[in-house]
């Protein structure tokens, strides 16, 4: 989970003077180890997000899981009915979004007419 847009311009970067001083509070605490360390901090973010992809799959995988998120929909389906009864201006404006980014269906074969196209030869 990352975290949103307001934590970044809450806390802010570092700026150029606090890298260097980072840096340099890295190297007196760690000093030639830094590489290790270093490696050891990739390795560690590394199992953490593979460890992290796993536990989404699981969730996917299990199938009670897969049915009650199908009738979480299903219920908060269930609860726009009211929603469209006490509010039909509503319903109409999402029917007609819907309508609107629908797919358009396939044109259906033009018949011959007898004319010719303009791409056949004179």
């Amino acid at each position: 989970m990352t975290p949103g847009p307001g934590f970044v311009s809450l806390i802010g970067l570092p700026g150029q003077g606090e890298w260097i001083i980072l840096l340099i509070l890295g190297l007196l605490l760690f000093g030639r180890r830094l590489p290790e360390v270093g490696r050891q901090l990739g390795k560690t973010v590394v199992n953490f997000r593979r460890g992290l992809a796993d536990f989404k799959h699981e969730l996917d995988r299990d199938e009670s899981l897969r049915d009650a998120r199908q009738s979480v929909s299903e219920i908060k389906r269930a609860m726009d009915v009211p929603r469209i009864a006490t509010d039909p201006g509503r319903f109409v404006k999402q029917w007609a979004d819907d309508a609107i980014h629908a797919p358009l269906p396939d044109e259906a074969p033009k018949s011959d007419t007898g004319e010719k196209s303009e791409s056949s030869g004179s």
